[in-house]
C-alpha cells in the first residue's frame, strides 16, 4: 500500500467494518446487543438503523450504555444498505418544514397586520405574553440599531467556488449578489476589491443541496451567493458578539455539556428541536427582532432558492449555509426559554440545544410549537436520569456517549475503530475491560503493516493507536531539541498549497485578512502519509487490560 493516500481512499472496507462491529456486539453481550449482532449477521440493516431505545427503562447507566451502543453505533452508517432512500426522505423533509413555515408566516402576519393580537389576547393570554417578553429581551440583547461586524468570508463553498476552496479564489473578479443585496455590493466589497470586479451577475438566490446525516436521511444545506455569504458571516459575528453578554457561543458547547452532566440533579430539561433552522419563518424574525434588525439580515439573506432546477420562493427566513443562521437560531431560542419562565443562569442555548429548568418545560414546549417548531421527542428530556446536548449523552451525570462509525472512505477511520473501541472499553478505574480485547485485537489486524508504529497518546485524534507508554516504548523516542516531550509517528494529512504571491486575488485575501503567508491550503485537497508527531508532556495513553 503506498505511503501516500488521497483524503477519500478508504482503508476498510464495509465487510471488514461490520465485521469489527459484530465482534463489538458479541463482547458487549447483553440480549439487546445480540439480537443486534442477529440483525446485522443476517443483514436485516433497515430494521437495525431503525431501532430505538428508551433511557427511561435503565435502573443504571451500565446497562444503559451499553445498549446505547449496540443500537446507536451503525445509525450514522452511511454504508450500510438498507430500504432507506436517503437523500427522498430529506427532500420531503425539506419540503415539510417549508410547508410548516409558511402556516407559522400567516400566523405571524396575522399578530402584526391583522386581528390576530386581540384574538390572541382573549383566547391565550400567557402565550401573547411570553411572545412580548421574548422579543423585548432580543431588544435588549442586540439594541435597536444594528452593529456591522466584519465582513468575510468561511472556509466553506459559495455560488462561484465549489471545488478546491481555497480563501483566495473568493476574492474573484466575477460577483453572484441578489437582488435585494446588489445596490449595496460596492460597499459590502469595498475599494480595493471593487477594482478587481469585472462582471457582477445577478442570482436569484441560494442553491439547495444534500450532504450525508445518517444512515436514513440526508441533510438539506443552502448554497448562498457568494457577495451575500460575504455580509452573511461579518452579520453572524456582530449578532454573536452582542449574545455574548448573556451566552458566549465561542466556548457555549461547554457551559451545554455540563449543565447536562447535571441536570438530573439539578432539575434541567434538555431540549432539541427538528428541523430547527429550517423552520425559523420569515414572519416570527420580522415579529421577535428589532425593525432594523430585521430589515438588514432579511437584504443579505436569499429570499428564493433552486432545487432538482426549479426555483420557489423561500417560507423560511435562513437556512444551514446563510453565515448568520447558527447566531440567529441561538438568539430566538435563548429569548423564547427565558420567555417560558427559565432563569438566566440555568438557560443555555447553542444553536438548537436548548437547556431550561424543569418548571419552564411545558410553557417552552407551547411557546415553541406555536412559533413553529417541533420539539424532537426522542432527543428531548425532562425527567428521569438521561440527559443529552451538545453531542453528550449522560445517565445520572455518567458520560454515556456511543462511538458511531458513519463514513469508511477516509483513511484515518481504521485508526477510529481501532480508538473507538479501546475508549469505550475503558473502565472507572482508567484499565480496560478484557472482554473487548478479542475486538480490539481484530481491529488491529486490519491495519497496514506500515502504519504498526503510528503510536499516540491521548488527545491527538485519530492519527495513530492510542497507546499505552508500555507498548508504545518502541516507537518513540524523547522529543529534540530539548522539549519536555516524545517523537513519534502519526498518519498526518498534508494539504495541497497554491502559491498567490503574485496573485491579485491572493494579495486581496492578505489585505482584508491581515495574512502574511504567500499560500493557501486547498481544502479537502492533498494527502494523508506517516509523519512524525511531537507530543509535550507526560504521555497519557489507555490503561492495561484486566
Amino acid at each position: 500500500m503506498s505511503m501516500k493516500m488521497k483524503p477519500t481512499s478508504s482503508v476498510v472496507g464495509t465487510r471488514q467494518a461490520l465485521a469489527v462491529y459484530g465482534r463489538t456486539l458479541e463482547a458487549i453481550n447483553s440480549p439487546v446487543s445480540l439480537s443486534c449482532f442477529l440483525q446485522l449477521k443476517y443483514g436485516e440493516h433497515t430494521a437495525l438503523v431503525d431501532r430505538k431505545i428508551d433511557p427511561t427503562q435503565y435502573a443504571t447507566a451500565a446497562a444503559f450504555r451499553k445498549d446505547y451502543q449496540a443500537v446507536k453505533g451503525l445509525s450514522k452508517a452511511v454504508f450500510l444498505k438498507t430500504d432507506h432512500d436517503r437523500r427522498k426522505s430529506a427532500v420531503e423533509k425539506f419540503w415539510e418544514a417549508e410547508k410548516v413555515c409558511g402556516v407559522t408566516n400567516e400566523r405571524f402576519d396575522n399578530l402584526m397586520y391583522g386581528d390576530g393580537l386581540q384574538k390572541l389576547e382573549a383566547s391565550d393570554p400567557s402565550m401573547l405574553l411570553m411572545l412580548f417578553r421574548a422579543r423585548n429581551l432580543i431588544e435588549k440583547i442586540l439594541g435597536l440599531h444594528p452593529k456591522l461586524g466584519s465582513m468575510r468570508f468561511g472556509p466553506g463553498v459559495t455560488s462561484l467556488v465549489k471545488r478546491h476552496v481555497t480563501l483566495p479564489k473568493k476574492y474573484a473578479t466575477c460577483m453572484h449578489v441578489t437582488p435585494e443585496l446588489y445596490s449595496y455590493w460596492r460597499d459590502i466589497l469595498g475599494p480595493r476589491w471593487c477594482e478587481t470586479v469585472e462582471n457582477v451577475e445577478i442570482v436569484t438566490g441560494n442553491t439547495v443541496s444534500f450532504v450525508s446525516k445518517t444512515a436514513k436521511i440526508d441533510r438539506a444545506i443552502a448554497i448562498e451567493p457568494h457577495v451575500n455569504v460575504y455580509a452573511q458571516l461579518g452579520l453572524g459575528d456582530a449578532l454573536r458578539g452582542l449574545f455574548r453578554k448573556w451566552v458566549d457561543l465561542d466556548t457555549g458547547q461547554d457551559w451545554n455539556r455540563y449543565l447536562a452532566s447535571v441536570a438530573h440533579s439539578w432539575r434541567l430539561s434538555t431540549v432539541d428541536l427538528s428541523s430547527a433552522s429550517d423552520t425559523i419563518a420569515r414572519s416570527l424574525v420580522w415579529f421577535l427582532l428589532p425593525e432594523k434588525w430585521a430589515r438588514l439580515l432579511d437584504l443579505t439573506r436569499s429570499h428564493r432558492f433552486t432545487l432538482d432546477g426549479e426555483e420557489h420562493e423561500n417560507q423560511k427566513f435562513s437556512s444551514m449555509g446563510n453565515g448568520f443562521t447558527f447566531e440567529l437560531e441561538s438568539i430566538i431560542f435563548y429569548a423564547l426559554a427565558r420567555a417560558a419562565g427559565s432563569s438566566r443562569e440555568l438557560t443555555a442555548t447553542y444553536g438548537d440545544d436548548i437547556i431550561i429548568e424543569n418548571h419552564a418545560y411545558d410553557d417552552l414546549s407551547r411557546l415553541l410549537h406555536f412559533c413553529g417548531f417541533t420539539v424532537n421527542a426522542d432527543k428531548s428530556f425532562s425527567h428521569g436520569s438521561f440527559f443529552e446536548s451538545c453531542g453528550h449523552d449522560y445517565f445520572d451525570g455518567q458520560n454515556v456517549r456511543p462511538f458511531f462509525w458513519k463514513d469508511l472512505n477516509k483513511p484515518t477511520m481504521i485508526f477510529k475503530m481501532i480508538n473507538d473501541i479501546s475508549r469505550w472499553s475503558r473502565l472507572p478505574c482508567g484499565s480496560r475491560d478484557l472482554r473487548f480485547r478479542g475486538v480490539y485485537s481484530f481491529a488491529k489486524s486490519l491495519l497496514p503493516r506500515q502504519w504498526m508504529d503510528c503510536r499516540i497518546p491521548y488527545g491527538y485524534g485519530d492519527v495513530g493507536i492510542e497507546s499505552p507508554w508500555d507498548e508504545a516504548v518502541p516507537a518513540v523516542k524523547r522529543a529534540p531539541n530539548g522539549y519536555d516531550g516524545f517523537k513519534t509517528k502519526a498518519l498526518k494529512f498534508r494539504a495541497r498549497r497554491e502559491c498567490y504571491a503574485t496573485d491579485v486575488k491572493g494579495l486581496l485575501a492578505a489585505l482584508d485578512t491581515g495574512s502574511e503567508q504567500s499560500s493557501a491550503p486547498v481544502r479537502g485537497s492533498g494527502f494523508y502519509e506517516v509523519g512524525h508527531l511531537v507530543t509535550f508532556g507526560d504521555w497519557m495513553g489507555p490503561g492495561p487490560w484486566i
